[in-house]
């Protein structure tokens, strides 16, 4: 309204200053008066074409700015819809909390995971862990939460933790670390020596008494044993099979030990197993680099060389 004041405005004292300025113009002829006229015309023509060309402008920009406003408000509602889903319909628990670590908040999810009446209740109430974890700020870590597994993330600036049902990712990666492979290299330490002074039948009896035990023993733990060398076996089994081993710390050690005891005959076996996600030739170096170790501690021992573990030790006076 007031861009049309204006230009009425201007369009009367534009019609005001040429009754004034006539009188000064010598207008000789019809043709001089009809160029003035033509030329005022063209003066108020160029204006009006101005203001309706600025005017349409405007009123471009007047709807962009509506059309954005409109699509930012369906936008809003949409995101608002999916931010409740999140936090009401999709399984991450959610939990808020307050300065003292007490649940001020949980969505239905987290009630499913901990309690219905969970709110209001101190956190370390409420799972030690979690606790823990939230007070030394930890920002993410994997959790253990009655019988599934949970990855979470812990907002310290909001009090908000996330908590993200991972138990079958958690259950494939295990299965996958229990069927790594374990190599074991075994000595039979001084069996020829042991052996040297006995006839051809006792040889054949005791050596055969030794091959049964550790034989019976692979197969106790569903292991492949092959002999490629006098004294020396190979064994091949799964890591899983390996952490049974560990379970009865190598018992197989003992009943060599009495084999040797009741024919009083210094015979020990050494053993080296490594189980690692490599390659087989990097892990027959492993399992003979454990064997070695075995020998130089004195034999009659299991070392076992575990990716990412300590190297542990079985037998003699070395069990660790």
């Amino acid at each position: 309204m007031k861009r049309w004041l204006f230009l009425g405005g201007t369009f009367i004292l534009l019609v005001v200053s040429v009754i004034l300025y006539i009188p000064f113009f010598e207008l000789a002829s019809g043709r001089q008066l009809l160029s003035l006229i033509f030329m005022m015309a063209s003066i108020i023509i160029f204006f009006a074409a101005m203001y309706v060309s600025l005017n349409y402008q405007a009123a471009q920009k007047v709807r962009t700015l509506q059309n954005r406003l409109s699509m930012w408000t369906k936008l809003s509602y949409h995101v608002n819809q999916v931010g409740d889903e999140v936090f009401n319909e999709l399984p991450i628990g959610i939990l808020a909390l307050d300065d003292q670590f007490e649940v001020k908040w949980a969505n239905p999810h987290a009630k499913s995971i901990f309690d219905p009446k969970i709110a209001g209740k101190p956190l370390k109430d409420i799972h030690q862990g979690l606790y823990q974890a939230v007070e030394t700020n930890k920002t993410s870590f994997t959790m253990q939460i009655k019988q599934d597994t949970f990855d979470v993330t812990y907002r310290s600036e909001l009090k908000f933790l996330y908590l993200f049902n991972v138990t079958e990712r958690e259950q494939v990666k295990n299965r996958y670390m229990e069927q790594i492979p374990a190599l074991a290299i075994i000595y039979l330490d001084n069996l020829d020596e042991a052996l040297g002074s006995m006839d051809v039948s006792e040889q054949s009896s005791l050596k055969g008494e030794y091959l049964a035990v550790v034989s019976d023993w692979a197969n106790k733990y569903d292991a492949f044993l092959k002999p490629y060398a006098d004294e020396r076996l190979m064994l091949v089994t799964y890591r899983k099979k390996l952490y049974d081993m560990i379970t009865d710390k190598f018992d197989v050690l003992d009943k060599i030990r009495l084999i040797s005891t009741q024919n009083q005959v210094r015979v020990s076996i050494s053993m080296g197993i490594a189980s690692w996600d490599v390659d087989y030739e990097e892990l027959g170096i492993y399992a003979q680099n454990a064997v070695e170790l075995a020998e130089k501690r004195g034999g009659d021992q299991v070392v076992v060389n575990i990716q990412d573990q300590k190297i542990q030790y079985f037998g003699a006076k070395n069990d660790a």
